[in-house]
């Protein structure tokens, strides 16, 4: 059988007339049986692709949006590099007391003088504080008592407004204390330390406390940003001031 499945008679071979024919019937029964088996059927479709499903109703894994790039780098928990850091909550030891401190807050400066205490990167106030700092312009003089600081501030802020001084107390010690509302100044630095100074801008409102640890003069101020939110930052700064433990 050739490739093309006939059977081909070859001349001089009569006698195998009669076989061949029969093997030829027999060839051509088992070529339809193959055809019937095997033939050429129309091809099965291929299947249908699922439909992808939209990202609105996916409950898997999706790109995240794209958002805006933060402005500022986040912030890492103390221990892990330079102010300003994420204060583990529990006690916070300065080079002047302990303070027992709510988790979130930030140390924002920190030197063996003063530093700085907020919140949350985008707080509304916080806390600064140092220990017997000068005035940034002239570096002999540093007020100590609550009457030489409100002065001092006096001539730094002539459009401020300034409580009188009264006594209070911090850490179980004595203490004096009162609030400066400021006007349109610019933002001006009001007290410094050998290593930083500090620094009250236009329409904030602090509220200083002057207290004595020692030989040292200590002086805490609780800074709000906005004299509207004075209230408040008194109040969320409280805690803190309360647990107060001088070193």
């Amino acid at each position: 059988m050739n490739p093309l499945g006939e059977v081909r008679i070859l001349e001089g071979q009569p006698l195998l007339e009669g076989f061949v024919r029969a093997f030829r019937a027999s060839v051509i029964l088992l070529m339809a049986i193959l055809a019937a088996c095997s033939g050429t059927t129309e091809p099965t479709a291929a299947p249908t692709a699922a439909a992808t499903p939209s990202l609105a109703n996916s409950t898997g894994t999706t790109a995240p949006s794209e958002g805006a790039e933060p402005t500022e780098p986040p912030v890492q928990p103390c221990g892990s590099g330079e102010p300003p850091c994420a204060l583990p909550a529990g006690a916070y030891t300065t080079s002047a007391f302990t303070l027992t401190m709510p988790a979130g807050w930030l140390k924002w400066t920190e030197t063996t003088e003063g530093g700085e205490l907020y919140p949350a990167a985008a707080a509304t106030g916080g806390i600064h504080w140092m220990i017997d700092p000068h005035l940034p312009a002239d570096p002999s003089t540093t007020p100590a008592t609550g009457a030489a600081v409100r002065a001092a501030m006096a001539t730094l802020f002539p459009d401020a407004t300034a409580s009188e001084v009264s006594a209070t107390a911090v850490g179980g010690a004595p203490a004096e204390t009162f609030d400066l509302a400021l006007g349109d100044n610019d933002p001006t630095e009001y007290l410094a330390v050998t290593t930083s100074n500090f620094r009250l801008g236009p329409g904030e409102k602090a509220r200083f406390i002057v207290a004595k640890r020692g030989a040292d003069t200590v002086i805490i101020v609780v800074d709000a940003f906005s004299s509207a939110d004075f209230d408040d930052v008194v109040a969320f700064t409280k805690p803190l001031l309360d647990s107060l433990v001088w070193g």
